[in-house]
């Protein structure tokens, strides 16, 4: 799938493209970690992430109703992110 991360202030606006769903959530980034949540008309999800050099998020998520388990997930990027106070 697509991610798209777009900052706005201190917040980042997330969009996940995945087959033939999309999700719309926000986020924020701490030190070398960034965490995001969704909510859609089905499902709420989070996600931690760790960012790593490359640049890539490396984390897990969790959705309900689903399993209610966290899954391992790596994001990798096709334009860098930019630098923390930035």
């Amino acid at each position: 799938g697509i991610v798209t991360i777009k900052k706005l202030n201190n917040a980042y606006i997330i969009s996940w493209q995945t087959g033939f769903s999309y999700f719309l959530g926000v986020g924020f980034r701490k030190a070398d970690q960034f965490v995001a949540c969704y909510s859609s008309e089905r499902l709420k999800g989070a996600f931690l992430y760790r960012i790593e050099p490359g640049p890539k998020l490396v984390g897990e998520w969790v959705s309900l109703p689903t399993d209610g388990e966290r899954h391992p997930e790596t994001l990798t990027f096709l334009r860098g992110l930019e630098k923390d106070g930035e």
